[in-house]
């Protein structure tokens, strides 16, 4: 269960506490909207008709990381999908062969070294499309129907990645990953002069979280990308995971001093403080309220280590009860 299925479900203690913590979501929400979508009318790249949302989302982190440091991309949700697939018979060997052939294609065209041409960053959205299709099967499990169809399936039909890409893939998510990964690459390059840049952080408390791992922090600001076209890019479970993500680097590693959202699809992005994004969905009116005298009420100063104990603290419970809970199933189960 990851830092956004808790978010979403009601019955997660996570949830509970950043209901009880971080509660004033709305009014931030609304302001960062409103930055975001600028004076634009419609959004500026929209999604081409037939396209997998989906999917071309999770193919566009591939490709940023890519195009930001190509070696990124060697070790990933996809590679894990991969060796998870490998237990499978017939297609096991063949699952492994082709998300490294589509690592090894990524590698060969150097989209952190050069500029591609148009050949080629077809070439590289394909091949992005490909571990995003991986990572998909890692992500909702064997269970579920479309994986069957979009994954298993594919793979015992295919001889190789030209394959799986003719079986898989069609046009129109081909050709919106390609205009989007176009417009988010030119609005994102130059952070690939950025110092410190991590790619996909993790966190102290991802692994208990059962996944937290963000999109990137560059210069101490930890960025979350969107690719919707909705007009409400930002709501309460965004804010939430942004501020899951920077509670849960409970030992400070990653020196995180900045968050913010980039709304790919707007070409647009907003950022804030920590303590002054966590003092703004803190319980009190607004920081930037201004009441008696016209003098601007202000809401306790934030303690961020305090919050990281504390989140942390919840996080340690739940996987407590959680871990007692199997060991009471298997021992009812029939020996």
């Amino acid at each position: 269960m990851s830092l956004s299925s808790h978010i979403a479900s009601k019955a997660s203690p996570v949830r509970a506490w950043l209901e009880a913590t971080l509660p004033e979501t709305r009014a931030l929400a609304t302001n960062a909207n409103r930055a975001l979508r600028g004076q634009a009318v419609d959004c500026p790249v929209p999604r081409v008709l037939g396209a997998d949302p989906g999917l071309v989302g999770t193919a566009l982190d591939y490709l940023l990381r890519a195009c930001l440091r190509v070696t990124s991309i060697e070790w990933t949700v996809a590679s894990k999908a991969a060796q998870q697939l490998a237990s499978y018979p017939t297609i096991g060997m063949r699952a492994i062969e082709i998300e490294r052939e589509a690592v090894a294609g990524i590698r060969k065209l150097r989209p952190s070294s050069r500029d591609l041409d148009e050949g080629e960053w077809s070439e590289l959205c394909v091949r992005c499309l490909v571990l995003a299709r991986f990572e998909q099967f890692f992500r909702a499990g064997p269970m579920n129907p479309a994986i069957s169809e979009f994954v298993i399936e594919p793979l015992t039909r295919c001889t190789g990645l030209d394959d799986f890409v003719e079986l898989n893939l069609n046009a129109q998510t081909t050709r919106d990953l390609e205009l989007l990964g176009r417009s988010s690459w030119e609005d994102t390059r130059t952070l690939r002069n950025a110092r410190p840049l991590v790619l996909n952080p993790r966190f102290k408390l991802s692994v208990e979280l059962g996944g937290a791992d963000a999109d990137l922090i560059a210069r101490r600001r930890l960025i979350d990308w969107k690719a919707t076209t909705k007009t409400g890019i930002v709501g309460r479970p965004e804010l939430w995971q942004l501020a899951g993500y920077a509670l849960a680097d409970t030992d400070d590693e990653h020196q995180i001093r900045e968050v913010g959202i980039a709304a790919l699809r707007w070409r647009s992005a907003v950022s804030w403080r920590l303590e002054d994004f966590l003092a703004e969905l803190a319980p009190g009116p607004p920081a930037s309220l201004k009441l008696i005298s016209g003098m601007p009420l202000h809401r306790a100063s934030i303690d961020i280590d305090a919050l990281r104990r504390n989140f942390a603290h919840v996080v340690h419970q739940m996987r407590k009860r959680n871990k007692g809970a199997s060991v009471r199933m298997r021992r009812q189960l029939p020996q």
